[in-house]
Order: structure tokens, then sequence, then C-alpha cells
């Protein structure tokens, strides 16, 4: 998602999804996401509208573009631009993480967009373990890294799956 802005404030778009295109007027997700979870962001491109989708649901805003998009010398910037950043984008900043992004050459429909959330969504996957599992598997993990069997990386990767896993 590029960086949101323009005439807008910054306050306005903070902690939102945004997506310009062409250096046009940037689409905004409803509402933040900054809650600490994963969302899947989505923008289509009909040839006339660009929209926007968080984990799946359409947004409010449409920006309409009614000519194509133009090709560009820049590369595509995907977070934050920190290479040619323009004036409205220097005290802006990306602090999250993206994983696992697509680029389609055609426009992707509702129904598609709903479907690749919930292949997706980890709030959607039921956990493997119990609790109780987990918080053994812990234990055990602290008696062999005390006794000296388990190297320090080792033990910090595994506690941090297991963390992932409640």
């Amino acid at each position: 998602m590029g960086s949101g802005g323009g005439a807008m404030g910054q306050q306005e778009s903070r902690g939102k999804l945004a997506f310009s295109a062409s250096g046009g007027k940037p689409c905004l997700s409803d509402s933040v996401v900054t809650d600490g979870i994963w969302h899947h962001g989505a923008v289509t491109f009909d040839g006339e509208n660009l929209r926007m989708y968080v984990d799946g649901q359409p947004q409010k805003q449409v920006i309409p573009c009614r000519a194509e998009i133009a090709a560009i010398a820049d590369d595509l910037t995907i977070g934050m631009n920190r290479s040619k950043p323009s004036p409205r984008e220097k005290g802006q900043s990306f602090d999250g993480m993206i994983d696992e992004l697509m680029i389609f050459n055609r426009v992707l429909s509702p129904e598609e967009i709903k479907a690749m959330v919930s292949a997706v969504d980890p709030r959607a996957v039921k956990p493997k373990f119990s609790k109780q599992q987990v918080a053994g598997r812990l234990r055990q993990l602290k008696l062999l890294f005390e006794e000296g069997l388990l190297t320090e990386d080792f033990y910090a990767r595994k506690v941090a799956e297991c963390e992932a896993a409640r």
C-alpha cells in the first residue's frame, strides 16, 4: 500500500491503509489497522475506480480514476517511499510488516478477495494445541535450556512458536 497524505492531513490518514496511483488522491481504509493483528488489504482498479478491501470487506471510499493508470519511471513503492519521498511523504512513516504480496493483471471480484482472506486469515485457523499443552511444552523447553541442552537461539525460536500458538 502506498502512503496517504496529499490534501488530507496526516492525522486523518494515520494508521489507515492507503493506496494511490499515478500521484492521484489516495484511497484510504475506513478505519485504522494498528491493533497489532494481521490484516488483509486489497485494492482493485477496474479501469474507472480504485476500490479498497480490508479483511475482505469493501471500504466506503472509492476513488474515480477515469483514465488509465500511467506508467511511471519510478519503482513501485510498497510500504514507505524512502528513496525519493515527495514533500508530503517526508514526515510519514510505515511501522509494520508486509507479507505475501500478490499483484494480478486483472480485477479480482469481491468473492475472490473474500476467498483469499479466508484462506490466509490466521484468526480463522483453529489452534493445534490446547493451552495446557503449550504451557507444558514451555516448561519442557525451559528445563532443557537450563540444563544446557538447547542453544539460546533455538530456545528463543521455540518459545516464540509456543507464544504464537497460545
